[in-house]
C-alpha cells in the first residue's frame, strides 16, 4: 500500500513564493494530476517529492513515514521527464536495466527483468537499438521502461507526453494508463494539456499561482469549479452578472428560477454548452444574431450577441446557422455556477 501525502509545502525562489501551502493526498494506486499554465509550481513539486529540491517548509509522508530527509536515490520514487534523458551510447536494453545494475541485481536476475519491461511497453525487437535510430514515442517508452524495471513506490512523470506529435500524444496516454492500472503504481503526472488529465486521472489538483483551489475528481472539477479561475481554466465561459433573492437570480435577460437561497449580488458562469440553440421559439428563450462561427467537426462554436452581450455558444449538432443571421437562444440558469462578489 502506498499512501503519499503533502503537508503544507513552502518554496521561494529569489523571493518568488514558488508554492504556497500545498496540501493534498494520493491514496494508494491512484493517478493524481497537477495540472495548471507554465510557472505555477507543478514541475516544483514534484521535484521536491522526487527530493531534488529542499522545500522551505512543510512535509512529505510516504506510507505513514515522513521522506523530507531521505536522499533522492532512496525515496523510492523516480521522475520521467518530457525530455527522455536516455544515455546514447546504450543500447534499449542497456537503457532500461541501468538503474538495475547500479543498485547491484545480477544479470540474469536484471535480464529477465527487461524482457518483462520490452513486453509491457511493446519494445520487442528493438532491445539491440541505440536511441538515435528510435522514433520520439519510442524513446519516451524506453525512459518509461528504465523508471518501471527498479520498481519505485511513486511514479512522477512531468510533462512527459508534451514533445510528441498528437497521434503519438494519444497513444502514449493509453500506455501509460494501461500500464499504471496493471501494476497498480502510484502515479503523479505533471500537465498543462486539461483533456490530458481529465482522461486520465482519479485526482485532479489544479496548480494557480502556485496554490491548489481545487483538488477533487475530474468529473467534480469539471462540472464544479469552485471559483472562476478554476472555471476558467477548462475553457471559454459566459459570466453573466445580476443578483440571487429566495431562488431567482435576476439579470440583464431577465428573471429566472435557481436552486440558491442567497441574497447577494455575484456572476453566474455558464458553459457555453449550455446554452440551446433553438430552432423555433419557446417560454424563456431570447433573440440573438450570430456574430462568429467556428466549424471544428463534431461541433460548432458560436459567437451570438444579447441584448448587447457575446456569449459563447457550443453546439454538438449542426443547424446551418451562418454569420449575421438572427437565433434563439435558450439558458438553463439552474444549470450554472453562482460566484459571489467578494
Amino acid at each position: 500500500m502506498t499512501k503519499l501525502q503533502m503537508k503544507n509545502l513552502n518554496k521561494s525562489f529569489d523571493d518568488i513564493k514558488v508554492l504556497k501551502d500545498i496540501n493534498f493526498f494520493i491514496a494508494d494506486g491512484e493517478i493524481v494530476s497537477l495540472l495548471g499554465e507554465s510557472g505555477c509550481g507543478k514541475s516544483t513539486t514534484l521535484k521536491i517529492i522526487a527530493g531534488l529540491i529542499e522545500p522551505d517548509s512543510g512535509d512529505i509522508i510516504l506510507d505513514e513515514a515522513s521522506i523530507l530527509n531521505v536522499q533522492a536515490e532512496k525515496r523510492k520514487t523516480v521522475i520521467v521527464f518530457q525530455d527522455h534523458l536516455l544515455f546514447p551510447h546504450l543500447n534499449i536494453e542497456d537503457n532500461i536495466g541501468f538503474g538495475l545494475k547500479m543498485a547491484g541485481i545480477k544479470k540474469s536476475i536484471r535480464k529477465n527483468k527487461v524482457a518483462e519491461i520490452v513486453s509491457l511497453l511493446k519494445l520487442q525487437g528493438l532491445e539491440k537499438r541505440y536511441p538515435k535510430e528510435l522514433s520520439g514515442g519510442q524513446r519516451q517508452r524506453v525512459a518509461l521502461g528504465r523508471a518501471l524495471a527498479i520498481e519505485p513506490k511513486v511514479l512522477l512523470l512531468d510533462e512527459p507526453f508534451s514533445n510528441l506529435d498528437i497521434r503519438l500524444r494519444e497513444e502514449m496516454r493509453e500506455l501509460v494508463l494501461g500500464i499504471q492500472r496493471k501494476l497498480g503504481i502510484t502515479t503523479i503526472l505533471v500537465t498543462h494539456d486539461k483533456e490530458e488529465a481529465l482522461m486520465m486521472s482519479d485526482k485532479i489538483a489544479v496548480m494557480i499561482d502556485g496554490e491548489i483551489p481545487q483538488f477533487d475528481t475530474p468529473e467534480n472539477i469539471y462540472e464544479k469549479p469552485v471559483s472562476s479561475s478554476v472555471a476558467d481554466f477548462f475553457g471559454e465561459k459566459n459570466y453573466i452578472e445580476g443578483s440571487v433573492k429566495n431562488g431567482i437570480f435576476e439579470c440583464k435577460f431577465g428573471s429566472f428560477q435557481v436552486d440558491l437561497p442567497l441574497i447577494k449580488s455575484g456572476k453566474m458562469m455558464i458553459k457555453p454548452e449550455k446554452i440551446e440553440l433553438l430552432c423555433e421559439t419557446e417560454d424563456c428563450s431570447m433573440n440573438g444574431v450570430v456574430k462568429k462561427k467556428r466549424y471544428l467537426g463534431d461541433k460548432v462554436h458560436y459567437t451570438v450577441e444579447v441584448e448587447g452581450k457575446e456569449l459563447k455558444v457550443i453546439s454538438s449538432e449542426y443547424m446551418g446557422i451562418n454569420v449575421g443571421e438572427n437565433v434563439r437562444l435558450k439558458i438553463d440558469f439552474s444549470k450554472g455556477i453562482f460566484y459571489p462578489h467578494e
